[in-house]
C-alpha cells in the first residue's frame, strides 16, 4: 500500500528571511513536521512508538535542495512518501511546491529507530511500521555524498550551550537547531548577497540540555 501525506498552507511572515523570502531554517521545520504528520497517518510517530515500542524515529541524514524562491503569502503544496527502506533505515522524500507547480524545495530524510533506553539502533520490523509498505518513486533522486571535511582549531567560530528550548519529544536537541546555529556563522548580509541551493547533515550523536557544542566553519574557493 502506497502511504502519503499531503498539506496545504500559506507562507506567513514567521517564516520569512531578511529578504522576504522562505527561511532556510522554517524549510527544515516544514519538512520534519511533515515527515512527524506522514508517520502518524499509519500510527508509525514517536508518540506511539515511545508508548508501545520503548523506541523512537531519530534522523540519521537530511539533504535539502532549492529549486525556487517563495516569498511572503505563497500558497504552497507538500507531499511526504516513501522511496525506499532497509532493515535499518527507512527514506523519506518531501515535497514542496507553489500554485504554479514550481518545485520550490526537496527534502531527503534518512530515519532509524532507536531503543528508547540503550539509544541503539533497532531493525524496523521491531515497531510499529506498516509490513504492506510501497515505495513511491522520487520526485528530484537525491543522493546523500561521503562527508569527510577535516576541521582544524583554526576552523572555530563559537560555542553554544544547549537550552530547554532545543530539547524536542526525543529528549535531545531537535535536528533543525543545528541547521540554526550553523547559519549562525555568517552574518546576515551574507544572506542578502547569497543564496543557499541546497545543504546535507549528517547525525552521528545525540546532543542533551546542557551540552555545549563547538562550532567550526570551512570555506572552500567555490
Amino acid at each position: 500500500m502506497k502511504y502519503t501525506c499531503e498539506k496545504e498552507f500559506t507562507l506567513s511572515y514567521t517564516g520569512l528571511d531578511n529578504n522576504a523570502e522562505l527561511n532556510t531554517l522554517y524549510a527544515i521545520e516544514l519538512a520534519q513536521n511533515l515527515m512527524t504528520e506522514y508517520f502518524g497517518s499509519f500510527k508509525s510517530d514517536n508518540l506511539r512508538l515511545k508508548k508501545q515500542d520503548n523506541a523512537l524515529w531519530v534522523l540519521s541524514k537530511t539533504k535539502v535542495k532549492f529549486f525556487n524562491k517563495a516569498v511572503w503569502l505563497d500558497h504552497l503544496h507538500a507531499k511526504g512518501y516513501t522511496i525506499k527502506n532497509t532493515a535499518l533505515r527507512t527514506y523519506i522524500e518531501s515535497v514542496f511546491y507553489n500554485q504554479d507547480n514550481k518545485f520550490i524545495f526537496v527534502a531527503l530524510q534518512e530515519n532509524a529507530v532507536i531503543d528508547l533506553e540503550t539509544r541503539k539502533v533497532r531493525k524496523i520490523s521491531s515497531v510499529s511500521y506498516p509490513n504492506d509498505m510501497e515505495y513511491e518513486k522520487s520526485a528530484k533522486e537525491l543522493t546523500f555524498e561521503k562527508l569527510t571535511e577535516d576541521f582544524s582549531e583554526n576552523d572555530f567560530v563559537y560555542n553554544q550551550k544547549i537550552y530547554y528550548t532545543d530539547i524536542d519529544f526525543s529528549n535531545h536537541t531537535n535536528n533543525a537547531v543545528y541547521i540554526k546555529h550553523i547559519l549562525n556563522t555568517f552574518p546576515s548580509d551574507f544572506f542578502r548577497k547569497h543564496t543557499v541551493e541546497d545543504y546535507e547533515i549528517h547525525y552521528l550523536h545525540e546532543t542533551l540540555e546542557g551540552d555545549l557544542l563547538s562550532i567550526y566553519k570551512k570555506q572552500t574557493d567555490n
